[in-house]
């Protein structure tokens, strides 16, 4: 019996490094393929370009007892001509008088309702844009009647108003309401 048992104990120390070598390398592997999925967050695939300054809007606001006067900036996408954005300013003003035209004080008080505020805007000019200067390839989409008052998603780029521009950012430079 004496014999049998240093034989044992030799093969269970035969099969440790292995399966520590084992473990090491998948552990790691792992380790690895988390960080580098978890690590930074992902670079958007669009830029920003210039900002772009309108002029002032005053505008009465939802039960026309009060208004609201405001200024608004807009963050472009990189690439995106200024020249592009003027031809379209009749619309683009339209499109943002017609926003905020149909809210109340409520819905233009708080913070959270002016960050919602700037993602329809955003989307109500970016649809105008993108009507008046279509990319190559881009083909008009239609919206669904129910849509109408659905307010756009959170973009995936949390600093942003929009992820895919031509106006990725709204800025309010000037904000009162009476």
């Amino acid at each position: 019996m004496s014999d049998e048992a240093p034989e044992i104990i030799k093969k269970k120390k035969g099969k440790l490094p292995i399966i520590l070598i084992l473990a090491l390398v998948i552990g790691g592997g792992g380790f690895f393929m988390m960080k580098s999925k978890g690590g930074k967050p992902k670079e958007p695939e669009i830029k920003l370009g210039a900002i772009e300054q309108l002029p002032e809007f005053l505008v009465n606001l939802k039960g026309g007892t009060t208004y609201l006067q405001t200024e608004v900036a807009f963050h472009l996408k990189d690439g995106f001509k200024k020249e592009d954005l003027d031809k379209g300013m009749p619309a683009v003003r339209d499109a943002i008088l017609t926003t905020l035209s149909g809210k109340s004080l409520n819905e233009v008080s708080t913070e959270k309702a002016k960050m919602k505020l700037k993602r329809e805007i955003a989307a109500a000019v970016n649809e105008v844009l993108l009507e008046l200067n279509p990319p190559a390839g881009h083909t008009k989409s239609k919206k669904k009647e129910s849509e109408p008052d659905d307010p756009p998603d959170e973009p995936e780029h949390p600093e942003w108003d929009s992820d895919q521009g031509p106006i990725l950012k709204v800025y309010f430079t000037k904000f009162a309401t009476q």
